[in-house]
């Protein structure tokens, strides 16, 4: 396998932060259900289990166990699960 360095890229990702401000573990059921508008922070979801998803701009997302999720601070969105949800 060959890799290739882009450093216009590792420049970009040098200069990223993050500060984890909350964390936690949620299990739910289907009572897990939203509307997130602007949050002044982001967010990021490791789905573990259930069948979450969020609605974006109309879009029905599907939030999938074993992927984590990135929601960018000012994003306003819709959340809910059919059954249950279990995060990190």
């Amino acid at each position: 396998m060959e890799v290739f360095t882009n450093k216009y890229a590792q420049d970009i990702y040098s200069k990223i932060e993050f500060k984890i401000i909350d964390s936690g573990y949620a299990k739910s059921g289907d009572e897990w259900n939203g509307i997130v508008k602007h949050i002044p922070y982001s967010k990021l979801y490791f789905i573990i289990s259930g069948d979450p998803y969020i609605v974006l701009n109309n879009a029905k997302i599907p939030l999938k166990p074993g992927f984590a999720y990135l929601l960018p601070m000012g994003m306003s969105y819709e959340f809910a699960c059919h059954t249950s949800m279990e995060q990190l």
